[in-house]
């Protein structure tokens, strides 16, 4: 497992980009809507590769919308890169340290559509697994 990115709750996307343009970021594509998950996203790429990745609620019906009521813009999760095939192996494991699943592994269209799937720990928060198939 290798850190991807790190997923940042933002109330707008276009008005986070002047201040990470700032720290050094720059976008990577198009901002992507992600029906599924109801949630605007965009990616951007620091000088040393560094991933962030924007989440923007769609509406106020978006799952994360009473999250930024509640706390603001910040930190929302920690995304690991896993091969695919390690999966079936990994679920188990993540199940014994209590980790909980938040909703279903589903295709992310802002990743190309590989698997993607959260899980939450009241030791750590929020991760997100993102099932490659070029590992």
């Amino acid at each position: 497992m290798i850190v991807h990115h790190v997923g940042y709750l933002v109330p707008s996307i276009e008005g986070a980009m002047e201040s990470f343009s700032f720290l050094g970021f720059r976008k990577t594509g198009e901002v992507v809507r992600d029906e599924e998950r109801k949630v605007f996203i965009s990616f951007l790429s620091g000088a040393n590769r560094a991933l962030v990745e924007l989440i923007q609620p769609v509406d106020e019906q978006s799952p994360v919308y009473p999250l930024m009521v509640r706390q603001g813009p910040g930190t929302y999760h920690l995304c690991f890169s896993v091969p695919r095939f390690e999966k079936e192996s990994l679920l188990p494991r993540l199940k014994g340290l209590r980790f909980v699943p938040v909703g279903k592994i589903a295709p992310a269209p802002a990743c190309e559509n590989q698997e993607v799937g959260f899980f939450y720990s009241n030791k750590i928060g929020l991760i997100e697994l993102l099932f490659t198939s070029d590992g």
